[in-house]
């Protein structure tokens, strides 16, 4: 026999003097103790977009918005995939987004981030003038009145000690001071900081400590929450290395690690993984050139939307990412792509037209057919915006014209 479901008598439901109870504990926790933070049920996040049209997809859902602020974001994966590539587009993005109202720190333990390839990629890296008046264009002080001047700074450190007692806490002291402006925080690479127990211990000395450490900085970083803050952390691991044995980033293995432990996948709110796709040519014959790589993405966790979404974007090695480049492969990963004999077609986009795989991917990456490109992928993955509006046939979707890999 079936249970007897509970019956609720509606007359105690009425109003009453105590109905909230409830919201007033939690209104004077919150307004009392300054550790804890009320959420509301309203609270838009401020998101930056990664200039990629299908990594931005993967995000959010929105063709504009990437990256978002109050969050600890991991980029992993093996080394020259497009990890730290990913992080400087976003940081770019967001500069000409808030322009004066923003400050970015890069936190360079390799040694090799070069100023001059970050402003290739189009940041502004020049110094606010001491002088006005008279700029001393000499030490890479602006002398054109960018409001992005000073904004943004590379600093060189393998030290976590120095990052967790001095870095960390006076970024985000101005994090809290300044909550009209953004702050981003990229550490380039976790895999290359150092502990004080690795410079005191003998080198052959195995044993769990690296991990325990990064591990309390994870903590940190976790605490150091501000919602203008946005903390970056690349790392150079994967499922496997050389021996075949399997780091702890994925598995626990301690000994094996170069990432610092589960710690590294359990605090951050979103993880991306990024990889290599293979060359991008263009040209035939003699007249054949490599022009970039394709970048490879899979959202692995994220506690903003939907998680397991794949990507793929191109990367143009002149310029970096391209906006639009990648939205092939992931209309063909959608089957809106159908191969007919050596040609193909899209029915979705241009009906029974035929195209060779070249020139479909010239056709759907061009600027006037992005906004049709878009709203088929968004169709077919159903994916609805934090708006909390579905972007429907026929909206506008705002992107930028670019001089694309064509």
């Amino acid at each position: 026999m079936g249970r007897k479901a509970a019956t609720i008598d509606r007359s105690k439901t009425e109003s009453s003097e105590g109905d909230n109870d409830f919201g007033s504990f939690i209104d004077d926790l919150t307004k009392n103790i300054e550790k804890i933070t009320n959420v509301q049920p309203n609270e838009a996040l401020q998101w930056i977009s990664c200039y990629s049209v299908p990594i931005n997809l993967a995000l959010s859902g929105h063709p504009e918005n990437g990256l978002p602020f109050g969050r600890i974001i991991n980029l992993e994966g093996e080394s020259d995939t497009g990890k730290s590539l990913l992080g400087l587009t976003a940081i770019r993005e967001a500069q000409k987004k808030y322009q004066c109202l923003c400050n970015w720190l890069v936190v360079d333990t390799e040694r090799g981030m070069v100023p001059q390839r970050c402003a290739d990629l189009g940041i502004f890296i020049k110094k606010k003038p001491k002088n006005p008046n008279k700029p001393n264009v000499s030490e890479g002080e602006d002398d054109t009145n960018d409001p992005r001047a000073g904004t943004f700074k590379i600093i060189q450190t393998t030290d976590v000690t120095t990052l967790a007692d001095k870095v960390v806490p006076g970024f985000l002291s101005l994090c809290k001071k300044h909550p009209e402006k953004v702050f981003i925080l990229m550490i380039d690479s976790v895999s290359m900081l150092v502990t004080e127990h690795e410079r005191t211990t003998e080198f052959c000395t195995r044993d769990m400590a690296r991990a325990q450490e990064l591990r309390k900085f994870m903590r940190l970083l976790n605490d150091s929450y501000a919602p203008n803050l946005m903390v970056l952390l690349v790392h150079h691991q994967t499922d496997r290395i050389s021996t075949g044995a399997p780091l702890a980033s994925k598995q626990g293995n301690h000994n094996k690690d170069i990432g610092g432990g589960k710690a590294m996948k359990f605090v951050p709110s979103v993880r991306i993984e990024v990889s290599y796709g293979g060359k991008e040519k263009r040209g035939s014959g003699e007249n054949q050139r490599i022009i970039g790589q394709t970048c490879k993405i899979e959202v692995i966790k994220t506690r903003l939307y939907k998680p397991m979404i794949k990507a793929e974007a191109i990367i143009n090695h002149e310029v970096g990412f391209t906006q639009l480049g990648g939205l092939a492969d992931q209309l063909e990963q959608m089957n809106l792509i159908v191969p007919d004999g050596a040609r193909m077609t899209c029915p979705i986009l241009f009906g029974d037209k035929k195209f060779t795989e070249g020139q479909l991917e010239i056709e759907i990456e061009k600027p006037e057919n992005a906004q049709k490109v878009v709203e088929a992928i968004i169709q077919r993955m159903k994916l609805v915006p934090f708006s909390g509006d579905e972007v429907e046939s026929g909206e506008n979707v705002s992107v930028e014209s670019m001089e694309d890999l064509v």
